[in-house]
């Protein structure tokens, strides 16, 4: 027979354990939806080498009207950050303009905004040898683009007369929206890179990109259809929720040779106490997972 005092001391093991329960499914299981959206504070990046996870990267940012005025990006185990600085014009608290500047005062990008929405992004060598631009278009009225134009130029500047060199470049993008948030994007299209004096000729992409979003517009998956070369299966993620936030996201690479998908990028996350729209954090997130440079989509957050 148990005495009463053991009898009380069972039912308050029970409630600590059904509070860690509780716990643990609040921060695991919790993945029906988004829905109290902030800025990011930090994002700290791993890789899986050997089977560890090894840290690659830590960006941290700062804000001024919900917008980036500063970023420092740490990488690997270095001490000193590099330093993005932005500056913004603002209209009736909607950015239409913005300069960004690396750590030693030079300008790195020039963007333009047309309500809120980025229409044209050039770049700028310090040097003057090149240049770089991105002209977008919206179809739809909404928030995605559907079309980029890209155009880089390299100069010689060597003096020794070498042909200026010339890359254009369109994508074609197919968005599907629902409530606002991105549920599928398909992204294809034409370049052509040439010399001075050689014509150009335009050529179609390898790939046809496809990525698909889950319910609050995050990736969950990317997939990849060439003309030459592999096709099928690229990212898959899967994503861990605390506070009706992402608090980490694993990245999954699909090997064709195994067919099996092995982990291949971690994110953790932290976040300020500035609340934001659905769509801007779905944005902000995918940004994050999917990396610069992708030829799946440009995620444009601020």
């Amino acid at each position: 027979m148990f005495s009463k005092r053991n009898i009380i001391f069972i039912i308050f093991l029970l409630l600590i354990m059904g509070s860690v329960s509780y716990i643990g499914y609040n921060k695991i299981k919790n993945t029906s939806t988004v829905r109290n959206e902030r800025l990011i504070k930090s994002v700290t990046e791993y890789e899986k080498s050997k089977n560890e996870w090894r840290k690659f990267a830590y960006i941290e940012y700062d804000y001024e009207y919900k917008y980036p005025i500063e970023k420092r990006l740490y990488e690997y185990e270095e001490k000193e950050p590099i330093i993005t600085t932005f500056k913004y014009t603002f209209k009736d608290s909607i950015p239409t303009k913005r300069r960004d500047f690396d750590e030693s005062g030079n300008k790195k990008l020039e963007v333009k905004y047309k309500k809120g929405n980025v229409i044209e992004e050039k770049t700028i060598q310090a040097d003057q040898s090149g240049s770089y631009e991105k002209i977008y278009q919206y179809a739809n009225n909404d928030k995605y683009f559907t079309l980029v134009f890209h155009k880089g130029v390299n100069k010689d500047i060597s003096g020794n007369n070498y042909p200026n060199y010339y890359a254009e470049e369109v994508d074609a993008v197919s968005t599907t929206v629902e409530k606002g948030l991105l549920k599928k994007t398909i992204n294809t299209g034409l370049y052509s890179n040439w010399d001075d004096g050689q014509d150009d000729e335009w050529l179609r992409f390898n790939g046809t990109y496809t990525v698909n979003y889950d319910n609050d517009g995050i990736i969950n998956n990317t997939s990849v259809k060439n003309r030459v070369g592999y096709s099928g299966k690229e990212y898959k993620y899967e994503h861990v929720y605390l506070d009706g936030r992402i608090e980490e996201t694993t990245r999954y690479k699909y090997n064709s040779s195994t067919e099996s998908w092995e982990e291949d990028r971690k994110y953790d996350f932290e976040y300020t106490n500035e609340k934001i729209e659905a769509d801007r954090y779905a944005s902000m997130i995918n940004a994050h997972i999917i990396e610069d440079g992708n030829t799946y989509y440009i995620y444009m957050w601020y």
